[in-house]
C-alpha cells in the first residue's frame, strides 16, 4: 500500500489518526502543503489552536529513504504557522526492529514525535472507508461510455478545435483533434452531442460553427479546460478516492449530486421537448 493511499485513508479517519498520533484532531490545516523547506504532508491543529506538522512514511526499508525522511524533518522545523508547534513523524509499526530503534533515537534527539500505526489496519480501513463513502458520501461516477445522460461539459473537448484554430469550418480531421480518430464511436458520440445541441452543423463533407457554437466559443475559458476539471473539487462539487490504479476514483459530493440532479432534469426536459435520441448506436 503506497503513502498516498495511507494518507489518504488516515485523514479520512480522523479518530483513528487522533489515537494514532496521541493528538485529539480538531481540524486538518494543509495537506501536501509547499514550503521553502520542502512539501509538509499534513498539519493537523487541535481545539486549543495547537498545530502539529506530521511527516507520514510507511515502512522505510532503504537507508538512502530514512536519510531523506530525517532530512525533511529537520527542515519542517524551520516552519510554523502558530506559535504552539509541534513536529511528528509517523510510519508503520510493521518496519523491521532495528530500523523502529534508528527513528526512535532520532527523536528523542531532535525532539521530533514518533508516532506509529499499523499497515495492515490501514488496508482494511481503506476498504471499510471507500464502502462507507459510496453509500453515504456520494455516487460513484462510471466511464463516460456508461452514461446515458450527456452533459454540457462535454462540449469542451469537441468544440475547443474550433478554438485552437481559430476558424468555422473544420473538416473532420481537424475536428478530432482531441480523439484517436473520426471514425471512433467516442468522437461520434460528442459529434453527435453537439449537433443536437446545434454547436455546429454539416455541409457537405465539413463542419461548420452555428451561432450557438459561435457564442460558446466566444465564452471558452480554456484555463478551465486546461485544468482538467479540477475547479469540480474547488466548488466541492466532487471528491476523490486515492487508488492503487493509474487513476483515482471520483465521488460527487451530496452538493454535486444536486448540480447533476438539476443539469440531468434539464436535459431530459429538452430531449422530450426537441424528440431527440441521446444514445448512439454505431
Amino acid at each position: 500500500m503506497n503513502e498516498s493511499l495511507v494518507q489518504w485513508t488516515l485523514l479520512n479517519n480522523l479518530d483513528y489518526l487522533s489515537d494514532a498520533l496521541n493528538f485529539k484532531i480538531a481540524v486538518k490545516r494543509g495537506e501536501q502543503v509547499s514550503t521553502d523547506f520542502g512539501r509538509i504532508d499534513f498539519i493537523l491543529e487541535d481545539i486549543k489552536r495547537n498545530q502539529l506538522i506530521v511527516e507520514l512514511e510507511t515502512l522505510l526499508e532503504e537507508k538512502a529513504k530514512i536519510d531523506y525522511c530525517f532530512d525533511q524533518v529537520l527542515n519542517y522545523k524551520n516552519v510554523n504557522f502558530v506559535k504552539n508547534t509541534e513536529y511528528c513523524m509517523i510510519y508503520a509499526i510493521e518496519a523491521e526492529k532495528n530500523i523502529r530503534q534508528k527513528i526512535d533515537s532520532f527523536g528523542l534527539a531532535n525532539d521530533v514525535l514518533v508516532r506509529t500505526y499499523s499497515l495492515n489496519e490501514v488496508k482494511n480501513l481503506y476498504t471499510s472507508t471507500v464502502d462507507r463513502l459510496s453509500l453515504s458520501f456520494g455516487l460513484a461516477l462510471p466511464k463516460p461510455s456508461n452514461y446515458t445522460i450527456c452533459y454540457l461539459r462535454w462540449l469542451n473537448k469537441i468544440l475547443k478545435p474550433f478554438y485552437d484554430y481559430s476558424k468555422e469550418i473544420l473538416n473532420s480531421k481537424e475536428l478530432a483533434k482531441y480523439f484517436t480518430s473520426p471514425q471512433t464511436t467516442n468522437f461520434r458520440c460528442y459529434l453527435r452531442l453537439a449537433l443536437d445541441f446545434e454547436m455546429i452543423e454539416a455541409r457537405n463533407d465539413l463542419i461548420v460553427l452555428t451561432q450557438n457554437g459561435k457564442d460558446y466559443i466566444a465564452n471558452f475559458n480554456p484555463d478551465i479546460d486546461l485544468a482538467s476539471n479540477l475547479w469540480c473539487m474547488e466548488l466541492g462539487l466532487v471528491d476523490r478516492i486515492k487508488s492503487s490504479l493509474s487513476y483515482d476514483r471520483v465521488f460527487l459530493t451530496p452538493l454535486g449530486i444536486e448540480i447533476n440532479n438539476i443539469f440531468s432534469l434539464d436535459l431530459q426536459i429538452k430531449k422530450s421537448k426537441l424528440n431527440l435520441n441521446f444514445k448512439y448506436l454505431e
